[in-house]
C-alpha cells in the first residue's frame, strides 16, 4: 500500500520511478551525495517527459531535485507493521518476515523567483561511474547516464551565479554576486511547506508534516572578509539582507549550514538505549548503542545484518563528512543493553573499534578461545573488537553468578560498562556488579564484593587476554546509570561512578576522604600495571553521580562531569557558577594528574539539567559536557546554534576552555524529548555528538543519511564546528554599571592592532542583534551606552573582525534589568496557516500564572489555557487546530500585566 501526499508531479515521479523503490538498476553505488542528470529516464505518470527535472540526488530519507527554477526536497517516511511471509517453504519461512510499508511523501520547493530562463547550466566533478535505467517507456534502457558533484546555474540573475556542490558528500549551495550584480534580486519562493519562517537564531525553517529542512543563519564573504547578511521575509518570499560590501569585487552568499546532523534508527524506536560516539586517528566517526527494531540500517556484508533478538547492539562507522561506511547489529537471541542507558565505545591506536554492553543472550556471538565463552547467569558484561572495516576480531562475556547490569535505585534504568584504550592498545573496562564470584585476578586490590553492588576494573590486552581484574567498593551500593573511564598519556586509568558507601576506599590526602551524603561521585586512579594511585569522594549533601563520566587532557588534567543535586557541591573560588540554580545542575570538576583539585563549578538554570558525558579535545584542551535541559532558562552563549529550546526537554551542549570557563553553550533538538548522550572531538577539532531524538522536527541537514525519523525515538549523530571564542583574559568585555534600563559597557583587547572592527551584539530573548560597530582605533578602552527596550535578562557579546578577515567572539556578559511588570514581547507567525500553532514570548516579573484566552471578534470565548511560569521570559505556544479560518483576539492576563493580540488564521 502506498499513500501519496497531495503535491504535484514531483512526488508522483518519485513514487513511480525512484531507484529507492527498486525500479531502476544502476551499475554504480553513489559515493555520498551526487546529482544524476535527467536524460529522459524521469517521466510523468502520463508518460510525458519530466522536462522540468534537470538532476536528482538520492539520500536516505529524502530525495533532492534540481529543476529549471530551483531546488526541491522530497521527504520520505515509512509507517510499518509486520506480517508473516508465507510464500516460502522450509526453515526460512519460519524466520523471514516482511513489512507492508505505508510510504509518506511530501515535497518542499525552494524556487528562485524571476530568474533568467536562459541561465546556462555548467557541470563539473563528474563521477567515475555511470547509471543505466530500464523502465517501461525505455525498455532498451537509457544508459551511461552521468552524475556530477558540482553544478552552476550561470547568470541566474544578472551577474549572479547559483553554485551547488556535494563537497565531501554533503550538500552546499552559494550565490556568487559578481560586480554589477544586485543581491537584492535574489528571491526564494517556498512551496509545499506546512509552515516556514525565520527562527530566532536567524536560521530558515521549512517544515513539513513528517520532517523539516533547516538552513543555518546565512554567512557572506568577500575574499577573506566576512560581510553581514541575514535572511528576511518579503511577502511570501525569502531574501537576503546584505550589509556594506565592495561592489567591485565578488561577494559569496552561503545560506547552507556547515553542521551535519542525521537520524540513524529503525521503526522500532531506540528509546534511552545507549547511543555513544567516538572517533579514530583517521577522522572517522563511530556510533553505537542498542536497537529493538528489525529494520535498523545495517549494510550489505555486515558481520550481522539481521537482528537476532529483541534488542541487539549495533556499531556503525561514518566518514568525517557523515557518509555511512558500514553498520552491523551485534547480539544474540536474548536482549543486549536492556534499558542500559549507555554502552561503551572506544578506538585503539590501530583504529580497531571496541564495543561493550550487557547481555542476557545465551548465544551471544563470542570468538573461539575468548576469556569467557558462556554466560555465567546473566546479564553479563560483554566486550567486542571490530576492525576499522567492520570485521569481527574478538568477543567475550565477562561476569559472575549475579548481574553485571544492576538496576539503579533512583531511576528505572540499568548500568553498562565503560571502556578506554591506552597507547599500547590495552583496553580498560569498568562497570558495576552484584556478583559475589566475579572472575578477579590473584593479588588484585579487592578480591571480594564488599557488599551490595560494587564497581570493578578489568584490563585486557589488545588480543583479548585478561590481564587484571578487581572489585572496587564499600559496604553499601556503588551504582550509576552511566559510569566512565579514561586513560591519560602516561597510561594511567581514571575511573568514575557513584557510591553510597561511607567506607568507600579512598587514599590518604585525597581531596575528599569523608562521604558527603546520599550518593557521592568517586574518582580512582590506577597506573598502567593496575596499582591504585589515588581515590577520592566528590560530592555534597545530596545526590551526585546518577550519571558520571571522566576524560583526560593531553597535559594530564582530569575532568569529571557530574550530575549535581547538592546545594553545597564543593566549587572553587571564581567558579563560573558558584551555587545551584535549582534542581539538577551540570557539575564540572578539574583535577591535575596528581589528584589536586584545580577547578569546580555548577552550570545550569532555574529549571533542571541532566549531564551525560564529558570529553576533552586533546589538541586545544577544550572540554565538552553534554546532556539535556528542561525549560527555557538554560544559559546559552556562543553564538549558539540554537539559543531557544524547541521542546520541553532539549539536548544541551556546553563547551569549556581548558580552565573551565564556558565558551559555547547551545540547545540542540526539536519539539520532542531530545537528549545528547555523548560527544567526541575529531582530528580537525570538530565536535561530534550523539543522542536520542524524539520524532519529526529535529534539526537534520540536507543530504543527511536519514532526514526523517523512522521511529518514534531514534539515535542521531551531529557534527559541530564551534566558533572561535577568545578568553576573558584577552577580551575584557564588561558591564561597568546599570542605571534603570541604561547599561554602560566597556571593552578592551590586548591584540587590538590585529582588529578591524568590533561589533557589540545584544540578546534579549533568543536572537543576537548588532547594536553598534566600532572601528579599531588603538583605544585602550572602548565604551557604549545601551538603552534596553524591555526588562529581564539581557546579555552581550563582541564579534571581532580581524584584519585578515577571520572572526572571533568574546565570552558573554549578562545582567538582569529590574522587572516591575509582565509583558508580551513577541508573537509569531501572524497570519497563521491551518494547523499552525501560535507561538509567543511572555516575560514575568515573578513566578505566577498566565491565562491565555482566545475570543472571536464578537467577544465569544472559544478557548482558554493557563501556564505556570517562572520569573523571566518564557516561550509558549497555543494550538489553533480547532479554529476555523478567520480573525481572532488573544487576551493574555497575569498578575502584573495584560496584553491583547489580534491574529488571523488563513
Amino acid at each position: 500500500m502506498k499513500r501519496i501526499t497531495p503535491f504535484t508531479w514531483l512526488a508522483i515521479l518519485l513514487m513511480t520511478l525512484s531507484p529507492t523503490l527498486g525500479q531502476a538498476t544502476g551499475i554504480s553505488t553513489p559515493d555520498g551525495l551526487r546529482f544524476t542528470e535527467n536524460r529522459g529516464q524521469y517521466v510523468l505518470t502520463n508518460g510525458q517527459p519530466a522536462a522540468e527535472v534537470l538532476f536528482k540526488a538520492q539520500a536516505t530519507g529524502s530525495d533532492i531535485y534540481l529543476t529549471r527554477s530551483g531546488m526541491s526536497f522530497v521527504l520520505i517516511s515509512l509507517d510499518r507493521h509486520e506480517e508473516a511471509f508465507h510464500d516460502m517453504e522450509g526453515e526460512m519461512a519460519e524466520k523471514m518476515r516482511m513489512k507492508d510499508a505505508i510510504m509518506n511523501l511530501e515535497r518542499i520547493d525552494l524556487n528562485l523567483n524571476n530568474i533568467n530562463p536562459r541561465a546556462q547550466i555548467v557541470t563539473a566533478e563528474p563521477s567515475a561511474s555511470y547509471d543505466n535505467f530500464y523502465y517501461g517507456h525505455c525498455p532498451d534502457g537509457i544508459t551511461h547516464v552521468p552524475s556530477y558533484g558540482d553544478i552552476t546555474y550561470s547568470n541566474v540573475y544578472p551577474n549572479i551565479d547559483w553554485h551547488i556542490t556535494t563537497h565531501d558528500g554533503m550538500l552546499k549551495t552559494e550565490f556568487i554576486v559578481h560586480p554589477g550584480g544586485d543581491p537584492s534580486r535574489i528571491s526564494l519562493g517556498v512551496n509545499g511547506a506546512q509552515r516556514y519562517g525565520i527562527s530566532p537564531d536567524g536560521s530558515l525553517l521549512l517544515e513539513g508534516s513528517t520532517g523539516h529542512v533547516t538552513d543555518a543563519a546565512p554567512t557572506a564573504m568577500q575574499g577573506t572578509s566576512p560581510i553581514s547578511v541575514q535572511f528576511a521575509r518579503s511577502g511570501g518570499s525569502i531574501r537576503f539582507d546584505v550589509g556594506q560590501y565592495d561592489h567591485d569585487r565578488d561577494l559569496i552568499i552561503d545560506p547552507y549550514t556547515r553542521v551535519y546532523s542525521t537520524f540513524f534508527g529503525s521503526s522500532g524506536g531506540e528509546w534511552y538505549l545507549g547511543h555513544v560516539t567516538t572517533t579514530d586517528a583517521a577522522g572517522r566517526v563511530y556510533l553505537a548503542g542498542h536497537s529493538p527494531g528489525p529494520s535498523f540500517p545495517t549494510t550489505a556484508g555486515a558481520y550481522q545484518s539481521v537482528a537476532a533478538g529483541s534488542n541487539d547492539g549495533f556499531v556503525a562507522q561514518f566518514s568525517n563528512a557523515g557518509v555511512r561506511n558500514w553498520c552491523t547489529y551485534y547480539g544474540g537471541s536474548g536482549s543486549e543493553g536492556g534499558i542500559a542507558f549507555k554502552a561503551g565505545l572506544c578506538t585503539d591506536p590501530s583504529d580497531n573499534v571496541w564495543f561493550s554492553t550487557v547481555t542476557s543472550s545465551t548465544n551471544f556471538p563470542v570468538t573461539a578461545g575468548c576469556f569467557q565463552p558462556a554466560i555465567s547467569t546473566g546479564p553479563d558484561a560483554t566486550l567486542v573488537k571490530l576492525s576499522s572495516t567492520g570485521t569481527r576480531l574478538y568477543a567475550t562475556y565477562y561476569g559472575g553468578s549475579g548481574t553485571e547490569s544492576p538496576g539503579i535505585s533512583r531511576w528505572g534504568a540499568n548500568s553498562a560498562p565503560a571502556i578506554a584504550s591506552d597507547g599500547s592498545g590495552n583496553i580498560f573496562m569498568t562497570g558495576l556488579t552484584g556478583s559475589t564470584n566475579l572472575p578477579v585476578t590473584a593479588g588484585c586490590f579487592q578480591a571480594a564484593n564488599a557488599g551490595g553492588l560494587d564497581a570493578y576494573l578489568v584490563k585486557w590486552s589488545n588480543a583479548g587476554a585478561r590481564l587484571y581484574a578487581s572489585y572496587y567498593g564499600g559496604s553499601s551500593n556503588e551504582e550509576a546509570a552511566a559510569v566512565g573511564i579514561a586513560v591519560d598519556v602516561a597510561g594511567n586509568a581514571w575511573m568514575t561512578g557513584c557510591t553510597a558507601s561511607p567506607n568507600f576506599p579512598t587514599t590518604a590526602g585525597a581531596f575528599q576522604t569523608v562521604f558527603g551524603g546520599v550518593f557521592d561521585q568517586y574518582l580512582v586512579k590506577w597506573n598502567n600495571a593496575c596499582v591504585r594511585q589515588y581515590s577520592t569522594f566528590y560530592g555534597g549533601n545530596n545526590d551526585e553521580g546518577i550519571l558520571c563520566d571522566v576524560d583526560v587532557a593531553s597535559n594530564g588534567d582530569v575532568w569529571l562531569g557530574v550530575f549535581v543535586q547538592s546545594t553545597n557541591f564543593p566549587v572553587t573560588a571564581g567558579a563560573s557558577q558558584g551555587s545551584n540554580a535549582g534542581g539538577w545542575d551540570f557539575g564540572v570538576v578539574r583535577f591535575n594528574n596528581a589528584g589536586v583539585r584545580q577547578y569546580a563549578s555548577y552550570y545550569g538554570s532555574s529549571d533542571q539539567e541532566e549531564p551525560w558525558d564529558i570529553s576533552v579535545d586533546r589538541i586545544t584542551g577544550n572540554v565538552c559536557l553534554t546532556g539535556a535541559a528542561w525549560g527555557t532558562a538554560f544559559p546559552t552563549l556562543g553564538p549558539p546554534f540554537q539559543s531557544v529550546s524547541a521542546g520541553s526537554q532539549e539536548g544541551a551542549i556546553v563547551v569549556l576552555n581548558p580552565s573551565g570557563a564556558p565558551l559555547y553553550v547551545t540547545y540542540y533538538g526539536g519539539p520532542g524529548h531530545d537528549e545528547v548522550f555523548s560527544s567526541a572531538f575529531d582530528i580537525n577539532q570538530s565536535l561530534w555528538v550523539a543522542g536520542m531524538a524524539a520524532g519529526a522536527g529535529f534539526p537534520f541537514t540536507a543530504g543527511a543519511f536519514q532526514t526523517a525519523p523512522p521511529g518514534n525515538t531514534d539515535p542521531f549523530l551531529a557534527k559541530f564546528t564551534p566558533p572561535i571564542i577568545l578568553d576573558q583574559g584577552l577580551v575584557d568585555l564588561a558591564i561597568e554599571s546599570v542605571a534603570g534600563n541604561t547599561i554602560y559597557l566597556g571593552w578592551s583587547y590586548e591584540n587590538d592592532a590585529n582588529v578591524k572592527t568590533y561589533t557589540l551584539e545584544r540578546d534579549l530573548g533568543g536572537r543576537w542583534d548588532a547594536i553598534t560597530t566600532q572601528s579599531a582605533s588603538g583605544n585602550a578602552r572602548y565604551t557604549y551606552t545601551d538603552e534596553v527596550p524591555v526588562q529581564g535578562m539581557v546579555q552581550y557579546r563582541l564579534a571581532l573582525t580581524m584584519l585578515d578577515g577571520s572572526q572571533a567572539y568574546s565570552t558573554l556578559v549578562r545582567t538582569q534589568i529590574a522587572m516591575t511588570e509582565d509583558r508580551l514581547l513577541a508573537a509569531w507567525p501572524n497570519p497563521l496557516k491551518a494547523g499552525d500553532d501560535l507561538h509567543f514570548q511572555y516575560q514575568m516579573a515573578a513566578k505566577g500564572t498566565l491565562t491565555a484566552t482566545v475570543t472571536n471578534m464578537a467577544g465569544q470565548r472559544l478557548a482558554e489555557k493557563e501556564y505556570e511560569l517562572q520569573a523571566g521570559r518564557a516561550r509558549l505556544e497555543l494550538t489553533t487546530r480547532d479554529l476555523a479560518a478567520g480573525t481572532y483576539l488573544l487576551q493574555l492576563s497575569s498578575a502584573l500585566g495584560k496584553a491583547n493580540l489580534k491574529f488571523t488564521l488563513q
